[in-house]
């Protein structure tokens, strides 16, 4: 995926995953505040868990280092994304399909 971002003259950043071993790994704040966590066959495939869990805090970290970064926009994949050979071209159409009076919030 680097080369092909590079190739497209796009400028990425890796960030590291999340791995959690155990659902004992997991803050109960957390485990708490996911309404998966309450849903049966979810509770009975705890590795399920576990990734998803570290999913959502790798993610929560690509969303911090984008809001500190200064590039005007970003885009965050997950590492098994599938590029086109057109990205660069279909990213710059929908940035321009995006209202000029829109407000983006954080």
């Amino acid at each position: 995926m680097a080369q092909r971002l590079s190739v497209q003259g796009l400028a990425w950043e890796w960030v590291d995953g999340v791995r959690i071993a155990a659902m004992e790994d997991i803050p109960p704040e957390e485990r708490n505040d996911w309404e998966a966590y309450g849903v049966a066959r979810f509770r009975q495939a705890p590795e399920y868990v576990c990734r998803v869990t570290g999913c959502k805090q790798v993610m929560r970290r690509a969303i911090e280092q984008a809001a500190s970064c200064t590039e005007d926009w970003v885009l965050i994949l997950q590492d098994d994304a599938e590029l086109t050979d057109s990205l660069n071209l279909k990213l710059k159409e929908l940035l321009r399909r995006v209202p000029h009076q829109a407000i983006l919030t954080r």
